[in-house]
């Protein structure tokens, strides 16, 4: 791939692990709302908070229902209040993808610009980038509710296009969902290069036009 001048990458759970911060998160969330609760029960607590994050795609509101529900939590606190603590606290316990900052690091090395696409909200986004300590790593960002668009609508690949001052067949956009980034970002004219470490996968991921890795690392290894 000699002709690409720029990787750009989505954030949670391609430089982010959002697995490991969801278990972390939930962790500090069991330990500060059920502190007396004897350690089995909390641990089968934390379990049903990631059991039921869906990775993410549930609405919050949703989300604390169904735990207060399981929980039979009779004097759990205001659901806005939960909604709120988990956007204060979440980002928080962001974690970076294994050698993330080594790939990152070799991509500059080898002078490749280096953007990101994220949809999510503004502070929440900004708040986790900083947590994983990339900014500075990073020549352009693109938050989709500060653009107001979202992937897979091709026009944020523009976007970012132009902010790197790149043509889309010299970009390689790194992601981890194939509905939200494979397509948007093909549609725009990219690589695509999907960072998935599941071995099976359904009829339309395997025609997916792109190429797979299993791990962040391996993509030294293409470019």
């Amino acid at each position: 791939m000699n002709d690409k001048k720029a990787i750009i990458f989505d954030l949670d759970d391609t430089l982010i692990d959002r697995k490991a911060a969801i278990k972390a998160y939930s962790k500090v969330f069991v330990d500060s709302h059920f502190p007396c609760m004897d350690i089995c029960r909390r641990a089968h607590m934390i379990t049903d908070m990631i059991n039921n994050d869906s990775n993410g795609y549930i609405n919050r509101e949703e989300f604390y229902k169904i735990l207060i529900e399981r929980w039979d939590w009779p004097d759990a606190p205001p659901i806005k209040f939960l909604e709120e603590e988990w956007n204060n606290e979440f980002p928080k316990q962001a974690v970076p993808k294994d050698n993330m900052d080594f790939v990152l690091d070799e991509l500059k090395r080898k002078t490749y610009k280096i953007g990101l696409i994220t949809n999510g909200h503004s502070l929440f986004q900004n708040r986790k980038i900083d947590v994983i300590g990339i900014r500075s790593k990073l020549d352009d960002i693109i938050i989709s509710k500060e653009v107001m668009l979202t992937k897979p609508d091709p026009e944020i690949f523009y976007l970012a296009c132009r902010n790197l001052d790149m043509q889309p067949e010299e970009i390689i956009f790194v992601w981890d969902n194939l509905c939200n980034d494979v397509y948007g970002s093909i549609n725009a004219g990219m690589t695509a290069v999907w960072l998935n470490n599941v071995e099976a996968y359904d009829e339309i991921e395997e025609n997916a036009n792109c190429i797979r890795i299993r791990h962040l690392i391996e993509l030294l290894e293409i470019i």
